[in-house]
């Protein structure tokens, strides 16, 4: 396993203190929780990040290639350099983008 640091870029981590946030006022943090765990264990790992995101387009900057996958309910977007084990969190969205309805 190689190691992939990643990184939020400022808007990414807005999305996602967003959606932690609505998921608490809907009472499914623990969903939540559960879904974003599994999304960072794929995002600290070089081979899974390639594995699992679909390419979208390469980077301005040379060697760098911009990737996406939907896990769960959530969309993730992000860039990788795979050769240097660095990455940014592009964008990160619920699908459908109302959720999460609240639990009965």
């Amino acid at each position: 396993m190689s190691t992939l640091k990643t990184a939020w870029t400022r808007s990414s981590k807005q999305q996602f203190d967003q959606l932690r946030q609505r998921a608490a006022e809907a009472k499914r943090l623990g969903e939540f929780i559960d879904a974003h765990n599994e999304i960072a264990a794929i995002l600290r790992d070089v081979d899974r990040a390639v594995e699992k995101g679909e390419p979208l387009y390469n980077t301005q900057k040379p060697g760098g290639v911009v990737r996406h996958f939907l896990h769960d309910f959530v969309s993730v977007t992000y860039a990788i350099f795979a050769a240097q084990g660095v990455g940014w969190i592009i964008a990160y969205l619920p699908v459908p983008s109302s959720w999460p309805e609240p639990k009965p």
